[in-house]
């Protein structure tokens, strides 16, 4: 008796097995030819300039998938549109998923531009806050710092190795965008024949002889205090050079 009752037992389970395998598979079924309803693409800039858009990312979609609005989810490769958007130079992350409710949600962050480099002989391109390059947009430009100067085409195709060219301008460009004042007050970087640089300010009619990116934090406390004490009182446009590459000191040209 004890063996039958084991036996029944046994084909109870598998009968409830096969029961739940039916009914998931009745599930994964349904939800296969339930068709997407909308998608929702959702950029995140944080306050950068807009260089990447909606449409952008629709026309990626569509050449990667086709239409999805009326597609069967089942029939939606959600990995093979998130490798084809993360192709765009613009985007820095994205993130696809879908809902219960058969929306298709796209979550893409926009790569920042940090700085526009132009080469000597006019070619242009971004380098952006972890050192990539990134091409302009032909319709949307970035309002960022600008490097300008004795930089030859070559240095914007090498990498990024340590003390070369752009290694310093990514450096120099980091720090000044991380300050306030200074992010606010900076214009443009150019580039010396000795591989120094020379800061040229928005407010102020004169130029600053930086040097090499050594001793930069030092640098740059001296000359806001040199503003702050000095041209906040004799006037902005007396000078028509301020020289901070030297240790503990400030050198001026009247103008």
């Amino acid at each position: 008796m004890k063996k039958v009752l084991n036996i029944l037992k046994i084909l109870l389970w598998i009968t409830l097995a096969g029961g739940t395998a039916t009914l998931m598979g009745f599930v994964e079924s349904e939800q296969f030819f339930r068709t997407c309803k909308q998608v929702y693409v959702t950029i995140e800039y944080d306050n950068n300039d807009v260089l990447l858009v909606r449409a952008d990312i629709d026309s990626i979609i569509r050449r990667a998938q086709g239409t999805m609005i009326g597609k069967s989810m089942g029939w939606i490769n959600a990995e093979r549109i998130e490798n084809a958007i993360r192709m765009h130079p613009y985007v820095a992350k994205v993130d696809i998923y879908e809902s219960n409710n058969c929306d298709l949600f796209v979550d893409v962050k926009q790569r920042a531009p940090m700085l526009r480099i132009i080469t000597r002989n006019q070619q242009s391109i971004y380098l952006d806050a972890s050192g990539n390059f990134l091409p302009l947009h032909p319709d949307r430009p970035a309002r960022v710092l600008v490097a300008t100067g004795n930089i030859d085409d070559a240095f914007i195709r090498k990498p990024m190795i340590p003390r070369s060219l752009m290694a310093d301008l990514h450096h120099l460009a980091t720090y000044i965008s991380h300050d306030q004042f200074l992010n606010a007050q900076m214009e443009q970087i150019f580039v010396t024949p000795d591989q120094e640089f020379e800061l040229i300010p928005k407010v102020g009619n004169h130029v600053i002889l930086f040097g090499n990116t050594g001793n930069m934090e030092e640098k740059f406390k001296k000359l806001f205090l040199f503003y702050k004490f000095g041209l906040n009182k004799i006037g902005w446009n007396r000078y028509h050079i301020i020289n901070i590459k030297f240790k503990n000191q400030v050198v001026c040209l009247k103008r």
